[in-house]
């Protein structure tokens, strides 16, 4: 099992408070941690926790797409994944903490 290299998700959260939305954009990656070019990306797994273990809000099945809009109500760190084309899921990005009013209720598309 081929794992991908993780390096590429640098978050940039942007938070809008009037609707409770965070906007997360990231690099995709171009190379798989055995440092061979990945070429069957398929697209990524946002996961979000308040206590405990994250849970998968929203999978994005466009490689392409680097951004997405995230409804939040609590505290919440998120965390993103990429995976290719045959189900292989990289290893956690860097975290994201959004702070009150924040914690992930659901993904809707840019």
């Amino acid at each position: 099992m081929r794992k991908l290299l993780i390096i590429f998700l640098l978050f940039f959260p942007i938070l809008i408070s009037a609707d409770q939305t965070v906007t997360l954009s990231w690099q995709a990656p171009t190379t798989n941690e055995d440092g061979t070019p990945l070429t069957d990306l398929a697209g990524f797994k946002i996961y979000c926790k308040t206590i405990g273990d994250y849970i998968l809000r929203g999978t994005i099945n466009n490689p392409a797409q680097l951004d997405y809009i995230l409804t939040i109500t609590s505290d919440a760190v998120c965390i993103a994944t990429a995976f290719d084309v045959s189900g292989n899921e990289s290893t956690y990005s860097n975290s994201v903490e959004f702070m009150p009013p924040s914690a992930c209720t659901g993904l809707r598309k840019k």
